[in-house]
């Protein structure tokens, strides 16, 4: 899957308005016979950033091409993950989906403040850093919360601080990938198979 659905959980809804794990830690089950062998579980934590790697290592797709020089993320390969040191998971959530003003609309006097913010992350298989537009940071500690029920953020504010520097230090060194120039308009029956 690619996220999960809050049910409840946080006071929340559907898959929307925070970075908890009830959204961001899903299983990945791959099926690909002669790559990856059968019942294997890797439990160490794995990005949605390594899937793209991943298939187009499966695809055939040589080193030394243009996009292998963009590519951020490690194959999921046992060989690549097993052993390997923990690598920080980030996610991002840049604006409220369904947008606020859609939701004031259908739901007139609801009061979204509390949701109208950027989000960021950090996490390891141990900790978790929420930094939040407005302020309202939250650190989670999985070895004595795992649910994620009790921001321990002015307990720990030098873990918090790391978290938030290696997100910066993350956001400081992205380089969006680059595209070719494609001028080809989409046409009405593309658009119909899109929507569908």
């Amino acid at each position: 899957s690619d996220h999960g659905e809050n049910l409840g959980d946080h006071q929340l809804m559907d898959h929307a308005y925070c970075l908890y794990d009830t959204l961001l830690h899903v299983p990945l089950i791959i099926h690909a016979p002669g790559e990856f062998p059968s019942r294997q579980r890797i439990r160490q934590q794995v990005h949605t950033l390594d899937l793209f790697p991943t298939i187009l290592h499966l695809a055939g797709v040589q080193d030394g091409e243009d996009v292998w020089g963009q590519v951020q993320g490690h194959t999921l390969f046992s060989s690549d993950v097993r052993g390997a040191s923990e690598r920080l998971a980030l996610a991002e959530y840049l604006e409220p989906q369904p947008a606020l003003p859609v939701l004031k609309k259908r739901y007139p006097g609801f009061d979204g403040t509390r949701y109208d913010r950027t989000l960021r992350m950090a996490r390891t298989s141990e900790a978790k850093y929420i930094w939040a537009s407005d302020g309202k940071d939250e650190l989670y500690n999985f070895n004595s919360d795992p649910n994620e029920d009790r921001n321990c953020i002015t307990a720990q504010p030098t873990l918090a601080a790391e978290f938030r520097a290696q997100i910066e230090q993350q956001l400081g060194t992205f380089k969006p990938a680059t595209t070719k120039q494609n001028n080809d308009e989409l046409n009405t029956d593309m658009l119909r198979r899109l929507e569908q």
